[in-house]
């Protein structure tokens, strides 16, 4: 079973998708849409619509029927829900050859039973279900069907499960309801396609042995639409694309901006002067055509055209010593993280929740605020072990996280911050993205995102085990859950999140390391 599913579409270019799906290899199954802004696709039929109605919700509908469209390009159709924001009679534009609005029926692919839910459960918009509703209807669909597999189509994601919501303040905007119905049906339920969390677009997870993924995409201007294609067999495997603004994007240009520090607007550049893979760049004697591009001044060209060496090759590129490498072994290191709420480092009621300490050994020591009344205490306290230790703290992208925050909540407290100025070494700004050419000492074969968990896997890293809790957003909500528990199991979980974050931290700069000593 193929599934390429989608939802949140509000702002991406629709024409791009067709062209997208278009140029796939392997035509999908099916096609899935996940909610919201439903009259983007379609007009409602005129004799299901009123004329006050299509006065004010028919504005910029199109004149073709989008869903038809791009269900041709599937062996059995496209199948869709509405979201939260669609008013009730837009659902009616769900309709056409080989399209099917599942949440008022059902729909079968050979052993599979597509079960949807349009809407959300909790706040603003149009199309609004209590938690009973959705767990009745639910139920009530899927013993229509006790033999077949279920794929399961929510606009709105399980409550807890990459369902963090931000526009409306941090919180958690899934469905109780679909989360419960999981618990119970697991051993039926395949996946669950899902948006309306904008921020936890194109990502998933595995809950209770059911692959959870939100498609949404962003809808502020210039955000890429995120599509993801699933494989149904035993396993879910799962692969996504992005597709932007300017169009599904050519593949000449999407693997250039695999490189890092190569944007839409230095991968048009680089197409334009002929180069047209990352082995050309790497080859390519393209600086006199360059220089008449502004994005490729300061050195950036040599930047880039290095990072291409190193993908090319396969191999990191050491172009000198870099000082802290030599030195390091005189230097007392731990490797740092801590976890905090970015508002609450300035005004409260609370900043810092969770710092956490490695040392070479991978031995751990860990600092959590059980009452955040007493995060001037834990802050006097990690003061007071940086006086006694004078460690170097190993982070990643600490100069634009965990340094200004620990500044603001120092500062909140009106605690002396002299010695957090020295204490830090940034593993990624001071190694391995400078952006620099002449501060640029290595350069590593790495391609797309720079996270610390993308480049620590793309290293080699292995997780023991998956943790529960994916980012640091995430670790905030589940503090808030935390503090109004106390359940010691939501504080476990913290910890083991923290500490996964001081393993890969570890581990990149360990990889590093190697590197230098080996060549030096």
């Amino acid at each position: 079973m193929r599934i390429l599913a989608f939802s949140d579409w509000r702002i991406q270019s629709i024409e791009m998708l067709i062209e997208y799906i278009e140029e796939l290899d392997k035509k999908p199954d099916i096609i899935v849409y996940a909610g919201d802004d439903i009259r983007r696709f379609n007009k409602i039929p005129e004799n299901k619509s009123s004329e006050k109605f299509r006065e004010e919700f028919y504005t910029d509908t199109p004149n073709c029927n989008y869903f038809e469209k791009i269900a041709q390009y599937s062996k059995h159709g496209l199948v869709a829900v509405a979201g939260n924001d669609d008013p009730p009679l837009i659902t009616n534009a769900i309709q056409g050859k080989n399209v099917y609005n599942i949440f008022k029926e059902p729909f079968i692919v050979e052993d599979y039973i597509f079960i949807g839910q349009e809407g959300s459960t909790k706040g603003p918009g149009f199309l609004i279900y209590s938690e009973n509703e959705v767990l009745d209807g639910l139920n009530r669909k899927s013993k229509q069907y006790p033999s077949e597999k279920i794929i399961i189509v929510s606009h709105t994601p399980p409550f807890g499960i990459l369902d963090v919501g931000l526009r409306f303040g941090i919180n958690h905007i899934g469905s109780t309801a679909l989360t419960q119905y999981i618990d119970e049906n697991n051993s039926r339920i395949k996946a669950v396609i899902c948006g309306h969390a904008h921020s936890q677009g194109g990502k998933e997870t595995n809950y209770n042995g059911v692959r959870v993924v939100n498609c949404a995409s962003h809808d502020n201007d210039g955000e890429p639409g995120k599509v993801c294609n699933l494989v149904i067999r035993k396993y879910v495997q799962t692969k996504w694309d992005l597709i932007f603004e300017w169009g599904s994007c050519p593949k000449e240009i999407h693997e250039l901006m695999q490189v890092p520090m190569i944007g839409h607007a230095r991968a048009k550049a680089l197409t334009e002067i002929g180069v047209k893979s990352v082995d050309q760049l790497a080859k390519a004697n393209i600086s006199e055509k360059a220089s008449k591009y502004s994005c490729f001044r300061g050195g950036v060209l040599s930047l880039i055209q290095n990072y291409a060496r190193a993908i090319s090759q396969n191999m990191p590129i050491v172009v000198r010593d870099h000082p802290f490498f030599i030195e390091c072994e005189k230097k007392k290191l731990y490797f740092f993280d801590a976890e905090y709420s970015p508002t609450g480092t300035l005004i409260g009621p609370f900043g810092i929740f969770l710092l956490g300490f490695m040392n070479l050994n991978g031995e751990v020591k860990q600092f959590f605020l059980d009452n955040p009344n007493d995060e001037e205490k834990l802050l006097l306290n990690f003061r007071n072990w940086l006086l006694s230790e004078k460690p170097t703290l190993i982070a990643y992208s600490s100069t634009s996280a965990d340094r200004p925050q620990l500044k603001y909540a120092f500062e909140k407290f009106k605690i002396p911050t002299s010695e957090l100025g020295n204490s830090f070494f940034d593993l990624f700004f001071e190694c391995i993205s400078t952006q620099s050419f002449k501060k640029q000492c290595i350069y590593l074969p790495i391609m797309g995102r720079m996270g610390l968990k993308e480049i620590s896997e793309q290293f080699g890293y292995k997780q023991e085990h998956q943790n529960k809790i994916g980012d640091g957003l995430q670790a905030l909500i589940e503090y808030e859950k935390y503090l109004e528990t106390n359940d010691e199991g939501i504080k476990k979980e913290l910890l083991e999140y923290n500490q996964s974050d001081l393993e890969r931290t570890r581990f990149i700069f360990n990889y590093i390391y190697k590197i230098h000593r080996d060549v030096l």
